[in-house]
């Protein structure tokens, strides 16, 4: 219990009373009455305050909650008590999330129930745990005293990438951005080579698609019609080293590149493919072998929600050699990673290119916005100049070693982070079009 500011100030004003009764005796006996008045109103407030077990405080919050994407937050409270309580609620979501003040004023009458609502946004992933709620509840009659409650609501969650991203995409950019683009999420004949049907023969067809024995029994020519193929392999992999730490638009690369792998493995699994993943840097730290069952994606979201961008240099020859341990089927492998110059770029395609006669690689990079704005920047001083001669050399490096990677046949994407997502699935979906796979 606490005296609040209005009770301090009372006994003040009593107690200068109480002294000035030595010069003026009407004003001893008014000081002595206005502190009896001021104890005896502290004792009624306090006989009637409400124990601990008469408030009943619960909360509600999803286990699993979505990075960057609003998670609604309920806290309860019942009043089980006879008396009125004027409280303020504090709750304490993880320190990580930079939540401070989370605070609600209220008044309940006895056997009221009332419910707080509050959104989070986490910018990191991984495992954190709400701490407790505090109810601080004032005097009934003048509010001269005031009382703390401390109910220890401890509730771990887990911070998935944002998985509510997923149906968003599927409904915006599949449906729109797909068509501005000219491409079409439907059935593409005479690309494949998996079997879709039979029509008549027109002149605009190839000979080679002229199937002789359905034409003898029908005694005109007859055409096959193929569609792109099914179930085929993707790999994702995954590069969880130093150079995946560096941050563009309030997330880090690695973030982008785990967003965009789990809207990729959403496609690509309805699309019918077997989807895996495989996630490293110095060494590999999870695996999971190609599945095209909707629990995969469950299964891929639990294995990314809480990797972590190592500052260590990543090491391509072990993980390519556990995948080709792990993995025998030809797959396009669609590994995000980053590297700044031709040195790094000649690791990768040192190894890279002993799965290239089996696998289709695809390399995907993400520009650094920072460098394109220092590049672009006036000049105004001469700190300005070395900035953008610097900038503009490993700009040019970088490009340098893209092409380096390029010209061995690897397909590579170097694309600004928050475009990530659209531009992956639109390279997907064309190499799926063009039967590259």
């Amino acid at each position: 219990m606490t005296f609040t500011s209005r009770t301090i100030f009372l006994l003040i004003f009593s107690s200068l009373l109480t002294i000035s009764g030595f010069a003026i005796a009407q004003f001893l006996y008014i000081g002595i009455v206005a502190a009896v008045l001021v104890f005896a109103a502290i004792c009624f407030e306090f006989w009637f305050m409400p124990n601990q077990n008469q408030i009943i405080v619960w909360r509600k919050v999803a286990s699993k909650l979505a990075m960057g994407a609003a998670n609604k937050v309920e806290i309860h409270v019942e009043n089980r008590s006879a008396s009125e309580l004027k409280m303020m609620v504090h709750d304490e979501p993880p320190d990580e999330f930079e939540m401070r003040n989370v605070s609600f004023e209220a008044v309940l009458r006895p056997r009221e129930i009332r419910s707080f609502y509050y959104e989070i946004r986490p910018n990191l992933r991984g495992d954190f745990v709400f701490q407790n709620v505090n109810l601080s509840c004032n005097g009934i009659l003048f509010g001269l005293i005031q009382r703390r409650y401390i109910f220890s609501l401890l509730m771990p969650v887990k911070v998935y990438p944002n998985f509510k991203a997923i149906k968003k995409f599927e409904l915006t950019t599949l449906r729109g951005k797909w068509m501005q683009s000219g491409m079409r999420p439907v059935r593409q004949f005479g690309q494949g080579t998996e079997y879709e049907s039979l029509r008549e023969y027109s002149p605009d067809d190839e000979y080679r698609a002229i199937n002789w024995s359905a034409s003898a029994r029908m005694a005109k020519l007859i055409t096959t019609q193929y569609q792109v193929e099914r179930s085929q392999h993707v790999m994702i992999l995954i590069d969880a080293g130093r150079l995946m730490g560096g941050v563009s638009k309030g997330l880090s690369k690695l973030d982008h590149a785990i967003n965009a792998a789990l809207i990729l493995a959403d496609i690509a699994i309805k699309k019918n493919d077997n989807v895996g993943m495989l996630v490293f840097s110095k060494t590999v730290q999870s695996f999971l072998a190609p599945a095209k069952s909707r629990l995969q994606l469950s299964l891929i979201a639990e294995h990314l929600y809480n990797v972590k961008s190592e500052l260590v240099e990543s090491d391509y020859a072990s993980a390519f050699e556990y995948l080709r341990q792990k993995h025998k089927r030809r797959s396009l492998i669609v590994m995000f990673t980053e590297f700044l110059d031709r040195y790094s770029s000649q690791i990768l395609i040192q190894n890279v290119s002993v799965m290239y006669s089996k696998h289709l690689p695809l390399c995907v990079l993400m520009k650094d916005r920072a460098l394109n704005v220092i590049v672009n920047q006036e000049v105004e001083s001469k700190d300005d100049v070395f900035q953008k001669a610097a900038a503009a050399e490993l700009l040019e490096e970088r490009e340098q070693a893209i092409a380096f990677v390029r010209s061995y046949g690897v397909i590579v994407m170097d694309v600004l982070p928050e475009s990530l997502s659209f531009e992956v699935i639109n390279k997907y979906i064309e190499i799926k079009n063009k039967n590259r796979l």
